[in-house]
C-alpha cells in the first residue's frame, strides 16, 4: 500500500464537507491517508480549525486567498495569528497574487501578501503561494523575506522549466495538482520531470482540478491524487512507490509534520 500526502486540499468546500465522511474513506482506501487542509478568507480559516480537531491526520493552513484581500481587515491578522497558534496549523496559506480574475485590486494583493508573509515570520511557520499570471510579482515579495528558503511552496505549480529553475534557485519547494495529468499541459509536464526529488510535492486543490482520466469531474477528491502521482512516476520514469516515498517525506519536512521520514535521491 502507497502512502501519499494531499497538501492542499479544501475540506470546508461545500461540495467536499458535505460528504466528508465518505470521501475521507475513499482516500484511506487508495493510499491517501493524510490530508492539509486549506483557509481562504477568515470563516474559512475558522472551519479550518474546527475541522482538524475533528479528523486525526488532517492539518491546516489559513491565511487570505488574494481572492479576498480586498476583504483583509488589520484585525484579521491578529485572528489568524492566534488561530495558527494550534497544533495542527502547519502553514499560512494559500497567499499570493492572482492577475487572471483581478477580484481584488492587484495593489490591495501585494499590500495582503507582504503582511501575510510578515505574519508567517514572526510565527516560524512556512507558506503556501497561490500564483497566477503574476509570478514574477510573487517572487519579488518572497525576494524580500530573509527566511523564504526552505520556508516556501508554489501550490499547483503551472510553471515551465524556467520557472521551475527559479524557484529552485531560491529554495523553494514546488507542489504538483491533477493539472500535470492534462494533455495541454506540457510545460508543466516538463518541470515536474526536472524538479529535484528532494523540492516536490503532491496535492489535489480538490474539489478544483480534477486529474486525467476524471478531468471535468466535479468535485475532485483526494483519492484521485493517485492518478497524478501515476503521472509523476511516468515522467520521472521511477515508480509510483517511489513517488509516494519522495514526496511524502518532502511534506513533512516543509509542513514539520511527525514521523518524518528519512530519504534518499530518486
Amino acid at each position: 500500500m502507497i502512502h501519499l500526502i494531499d497538501t492542499h486540499a479544501h475540506f470546508t468546500s461545500p461540495a467536499l464537507h458535505e460528504q466528508l465522511e465518505a470521501v475521507i474513506e475513499r482516500s484511506q482506501q487508495a493510499g491517501i491517508g493524510e490530508w492539509v487542509t486549506v483557509g481562504t478568507d477568515m470563516e474559512d480559516n475558522r472551519a479550518v480549525a474546527r475541522l482538524c480537531q475533528q479528523i486525526e491526520n488532517l492539518h491546516g493552513m489559513v491565511g487570505i486567498h488574494p481572492h479576498d484581500a480586498k476583504m483583509f481587515r488589520p484585525a484579521d491578522a491578529a485572528e489568524i495569528k492566534q488561530i495558527a497558534q494550534a497544533e495542527k496549523i502547519v502553514a499560512i496559506g494559500e497567499i499570493g497574487l492572482d492577475y487572471h480574475y483581478d477580484y481584488s485590486p492587484r495593489p490591495v494583493q501585494r499590500s495582503v501578501f507582504e503582511a501575510q508573509v510578515g505574519l508567517a515570520e514572526e510565527m516560524n511557520l512556512p507558506v503556501v503561494v497561490h500564483s497566477r499570471e503574476a509570478f514574477e510579482d510573487c517572487l519579488a515579495v518572497l525576494d524580500a523575506w530573509p527566511q523564504a528558503a526552505g520556508r516556501t511552496l508554489f501550490h499547483s505549480f503551472s510553471g515551465g522549466r524556467k520557472e521551475a529553475q527559479q524557484v529552485l534557485d531560491r529554495g523553494f519547494y514546488l507542489s504538483f495538482s491533477g493539472v500535470v495529468t492534462f494533455k495541454n499541459a506540457p510545460n508543466i509536464q516538463e518541470a515536474a520531470r526536472y524538479v529535484s526529488a528532494d523540492r516536490m510535492l503532491l496535492e489535489t486543490d480538490c474539489p478544483f482540478l480534477s486529474p486525467a482520466p476524471h478531468r471535468g469531474v466535479k468535485p475532485n477528491e483526494p483519492a484521485f491524487m493517485v492518478h497524478t502521482a501515476e503521472k509523476i512516476a511516468q515522467l520521472r520514469d521511477v515508480t509510483i512507490e517511489d513517488v509516494a516515498y519522495f514526496t511524502a517525506d518532502n511534506s513533512r519536512t516543509f509542513f514539520r509534520l511527525k514521523n518524518h521520514l528519512v530519504g534518499g535521491d530518486v
